[in-house]
């Protein structure tokens, strides 16, 4: 009796160990899948957080390209603006292609009158202050400028101050040619031919 009562004791024993056993092996299995679970969710919490961080900057750098882009044609815009109100200075009204000269061809009539010493310090003075005012514009307004300025001065003046302002700011080495032979002067534009001084 005794030792049924034994037998019967260590199988019970051994139930509850075999039970608790199992009851662990299922913790541990929930704990590993909580554990697999949570891993898995921070991993993915942490994707989402680079592909927005990823995203952000990548906006940021689009809205700074656009913002630079932006700039830059306000200040090509305002550039161009300037310009077109430098050209409406030099030229208030539109001017003919004709006038965009290449070759300045110029004649020493033998017969010109010459300059009297007076006339010669007055157009002097006046060619100074005509260059000076003319320092720095631009090459194409100073050759319309001086081109139409010798129809508006008298022959003999308008030989003097055109030959000098030519010589002096054009080009470096043009000189008015010798009486009656052709002078070339290079600027830039068509080629016009002329011939200067009275009857």
């Amino acid at each position: 009796m005794a030792g049924a009562d034994r037998g019967g004791w260590e199988r019970r024993e051994e139930e509850e160990k075999q039970e608790e056993e199992e009851k662990q092996r299922g913790r541990r299995k929930q704990e590993d899948k909580q554990e697999k679970q949570e891993k898995q969710e921070d991993k993915q919490e942490k994707q989402e957080k680079q592909e927005k961080q990823e995203k952000q900057e990548k906006q940021e750098k689009q809205e700074k390209q656009e913002q630079e882009e932006k700039e830059e044609q306000e200040k090509k815009e305002e550039q161009e603006e300037k310009q077109e109100k430098q050209l409406h200075l030099y030229y208030p009204m539109p001017l003919p292609l004709a006038m965009n000269i290449q070759h300045f061809h110029f004649y020493k009539h033998p017969r010109r009158p010459k300059l009297a010493p007076n006339q010669a310090s007055a157009n002097t003075k006046f060619l100074s202050s005509f260059t000076v005012f003319l320092q720095g514009e631009d090459s194409r307004a100073v050759s319309i400028f001086a081109f139409i300025g010798a129809f508006l001065i008298p022959t003999a003046t308008r030989v003097f101050l055109l030959g000098s302002f030519v010589e002096e700011y054009l080009e470096p080495d043009a000189t008015l040619a010798k009486m009656g032979e052709p002078s070339d002067v290079h600027t830039n534009g068509v080629e016009i031919r002329h011939s200067w001084g009275g009857a």
